[in-house]
């Protein structure tokens, strides 16, 4: 595909995601108010398959819409090492309003300490934190 051709499919799979996500208010409600500053850490969680990546896309997009910077980490592209977390998350640290999104954490569960005890006590606002996947961070 040429570069102009990419760019025209990317919109219109960005719309059909769109236009096939339903429901979800009370979900996007608590994200609306977490965004508001009501809390710090959101967790997303149920089984596979269920919407959580389409749920943590509406996120970002609502974050992005209203001027936040988004920040992906996704588990199945991530190593799971402290050094590698970081690099991808980093532009958080020094952003009050940044959002961090983190997709599939249970291929990064080992994480959870660090991330706990380190990393979101780093950042100098944890208000906008997600934890999706199977597990509930402790």
């Amino acid at each position: 595909m040429q570069g102009g051709n990419e760019q025209v499919l990317g919109l219109r799979l960005r719309a059909a995601r769109e236009r096939s996500f339903v429901g979800r208010e009370e979900e996007l409600g608590v994200f609306d108010a977490a965004l508001r500053g009501s809390c710090s850490v959101l967790y997303v969680h149920g089984p596979g398959g269920v919407g959580k990546s389409a749920l943590l896309r509406q996120f970002a997009q609502r974050a992005a819409a209203g001027g936040r910077r988004v920040t992906a980490v996704d588990g199945h592209t991530l190593d799971p090492v402290p050094a590698s977390f970081e690099a991808e998350a980093a532009a958080v640290l020094g952003d009050d309003a940044a959002v961090l999104i983190i997709d599939t954490f249970e291929r990064v569960r080992g994480l959870e300490g660090w991330l706990c005890e380190r990393f979101l006590p780093g950042c100098r606002s944890a208000r906008s934190s997600w934890w999706p996947g199977g597990c509930r961070p402790t």
